[in-house]
């Protein structure tokens, strides 16, 4: 993911050099300068290499600087549960947790096709990771977290976040909100600074 927002604000750049260059007089009376040419040469070969690199096909809407990439729209819209829990087996795994989809949705099985929520988030994140061990001091939230309302059937997966200081108020808050593959990669990002990852 790291190599595609490189490349996207790679051609955005090379986007911007080629407008300056094409404002140019010299540009606007020969049509183009050999400069501007080399830049867009430069710019193909780096999309070019990038696609390669991560054996992705781009699209034009991937690579024009200013529309948004096919990513940052997946990452907006709204995950079902089930697809919540994919994303987590795969992620956790990567960082050596493997964990089977039907361990992050036990309990929740015949909502699996539903819109995930804040809360369901929170379940499958802690699951996801299991029992996380006491984080260093010095990366620990020092946030309060209330979560006496946090319902029964989540309570000791919030408190698996809240222990060692993952969870924050607006997490709870916003526990009935739909969530996005965003906000889980948001969720995931959090426990990975707490322990150096």
């Amino acid at each position: 993911m790291k190599a595609k927002k490189a490349a996207v604000l790679t051609g955005i750049l090379l986007g911007c050099a080629i407008g300056i260059a094409a404002c140019s007089p010299t540009a606007k009376e020969s049509g183009t300068t050999e400069e501007s040419k080399k830049i867009q040469e430069t710019q193909k070969a780096g999309e070019t290499q990038e696609s390669s690199k991560t054996g992705e096909t781009q699209t034009p809407q991937e690579t024009q600087g200013g529309q948004e990439t096919a990513d940052s729209q997946a990452s907006a819209e709204k995950m079902t549960l089930g697809e919540a829990s994919d994303f987590l087996v795969e992620t956790a795994a990567k960082y050596g947790n493997r964990i089977r989809r039907d361990s992050l949705l036990k309990g929740l099985e015949d909502r699996e096709q539903e819109e995930a929520d804040g809360m369901d988030m929170l379940v499958i994140v802690s699951r996801a990771f299991g029992t996380l061990p006491e984080p260093e001091a010095s990366k620990k939230q020092k946030e309060d977290v209330d979560i006496s309302s946090v319902p029964e059937w989540a309570m000791s997966d919030v408190e698996n976040l809240k222990r060692v200081g993952v969870l924050k108020k607006s997490d709870i808050d916003g526990a009935e909100k739909a969530v996005t593959k965003s906000d889980v990669e948001s969720m995931v990002q959090r426990v990975m600074d707490l322990y150096g990852n």
